[in-house]
């Protein structure tokens, strides 16, 4: 059980590939005629089996480290709650570092401590995971996504799409043969 929880502590989205998505496949599918004990039984086999698999691509949120202070636990949270609703347009750090009520630098060094990479590292991987979860979707091209999801360019959000998937968006909407 700590296994499951520590996966889903430390993961938003999940491209699951090789042995993995073949076994995931075969439960969903035993899952969804199944009956109501049988289903349970059945998603929390799923479960283990993500949980315990090596072939996943995983996008961090970046957790704030244990024995953060409560005050800091909630200026965090006022950080990522700004975040995940505002990454779709344009942040300038001097905006964050308001909504955290610190100077730009105070603000930077602060994040980098708290999650062990900068805002704007942190910001593109919540892009291009809410960039994965639009291209699995399938009902934008890639252009599209690239702008709703908060890039201006193309190419930068090719750019970072690579670097954190380590996939050309073309290459993540197909399927693992």
């Amino acid at each position: 059980m700590n296994e499951i929880r520590q996966f889903f502590r430390h993961v938003a989205t999940i491209r699951v590939e090789g042995k993995t998505r073949s076994e995931i496949t075969a439960l969903i599918q035993q899952i969804i005629p199944a009956q109501k004990a049988t289903k349970l039984i059945l998603f929390l086999q799923l479960l283990q089996v993500l949980a315990q698999s090596k072939s996943l691509s995983r996008f961090s949120v970046a957790p704030v480290l244990p024995g953060t202070p409560a005050k800091e636990d909630k200026r965090m949270n006022e950080v990522l709650q700004f975040t995940f609703t505002q990454c779709h347009r344009k942040i300038m750090i001097s905006e964050i570092a308001a909504v955290a009520n610190l100077s730009v630098e105070a603000f930077c060094r602060y994040f980098k401590v708290s999650t062990r990479k900068t805002y704007t590292n942190f910001l593109n991987e919540v892009r291009i995971s809410n960039a994965c979860k639009m291209l699995i979707e399938g009902n934008k091209n890639i252009q599209a996504i690239c702008f709703d999801s908060g890039f201006q360019n193309l190419s930068h959000f090719n750019r970072q799409f690579k670097k954190v998937t380590g996939k050309t968006p073309s290459q993540y909407m197909q399927p693992n043969l």
